[in-house]
């Protein structure tokens, strides 16, 4: 479930339509904000996928980047977009750190081979 071939034409046409803004906090495209850290940056808008529901009543998923379906698409500020995706990403991050830990010794999981 990759993107598809003209991905760049639909981000783009996207972001254009939303007029270069981010669509849940108005933050425009280039603007500057501090990091996390209190260090500006330029903000950089990405096409973010939601997994809205299909019209047909079939449940939607985030992670299935062809759809391209309007609804689906949000065009997000980097701030708003991981705030979006933040279960994925600390998910993502447990799970990272669990291997880590079997593949040094410092886990052993009751049925788990290693």
């Amino acid at each position: 479930m990759g993107y598809p071939p003209n991905w760049p034409e639909i981000a783009r046409e996207r972001k254009e339509a939303a007029g270069w803004r981010c669509e849940w906090c108005d933050i425009a495209h280039g603007e500057q904000r501090p990091n996390r850290f209190g260090q500006p940056f330029n903000e950089v808008l990405a096409c973010a996928h939601l997994g809205v529901m299909r019209e047909d009543g079939s449940p939607g998923d985030k992670r299935d980047l062809a759809d391209c379906r309007p609804e689906n698409l949000a065009v997000l500020c980097t701030r708003c977009h991981l705030d979006f995706d933040i279960e994925d990403h600390l998910k993502a991050r447990r799970e990272n750190e669990i291997r880590r830990q079997i593949a040094a010794g410092q886990l052993v999981l009751e049925g788990v081979a290693s």
